[in-house]
């Protein structure tokens, strides 16, 4: 689902979305992907273990879920997708200028990305020979970096060939 339905639905996104109120909105669309994203993946985490630690202490029956799966799941379920806020703001008049629409539809295709790249990461501290400390922490800030930024850059690069492509083919049909 991540490698081959995603990318064509973020594709479609981009594409769709007004490229001038997008940039001129870019700080906060950013602010609220990235920590939108990590909050809620933490909260999601957070509820997740410690709710599974007081139902296994309750006795339920329930196994105690390690923090790092939380945060795994978190991640994994933390890409949300606002089509009925953005239907509604559509029924309300709203135009894809708009602030509000911009920032929600924005926030919307940047945090399907974050939440990718959240999830590959966590992956990695599934193992359970992993100590996790100082050094591991910066391996995986390390590795979210390296992903987040060569995502872009593999964007950019194959933006910039197919924009190249359409200019050489323009009038041959």
């Amino acid at each position: 689902f991540l490698r081959v339905m995603v990318p064509p639905i973020v594709f479609e996104a981009a594409l769709s979305i007004d490229k001038a109120a997008f940039q001129r909105h870019m700080i906060p669309i950013v602010i609220y992907a990235v920590m939108g994203t990590l909050l809620s993946t933490f909260l999601t985490a957070l509820v997740v273990s410690k709710g599974s630690h007081f139902l296994s202490f309750l006795g339920i029956g329930c196994p105690s879920i390690p923090f790092v799966e939380s945060l795994t799941f978190g991640a994994l379920i933390s890409s949300i997708d606002p089509i009925a806020v953005l239907s509604v703001l559509n029924n309300m008049g709203m135009s894809d200028t708009d602030t509000i629409y911009v920032l929600i539809f924005g926030e919307s295709l940047l945090n399907d990305g974050v939440a990718i790249v959240l999830f590959q990461t966590l992956v990695h501290f599934l193992d359970e020979s992993l100590i996790i400390d100082a050094a591991a922490t910066w391996a995986a800030t390390c590795h979210f970096v390296v992903v987040a930024v060569g995502s872009v850059m593999i964007g950019l690069v194959s933006g910039a060939c197919c924009t190249c492509y359409f200019y050489l083919m323009r009038g041959i049909q």
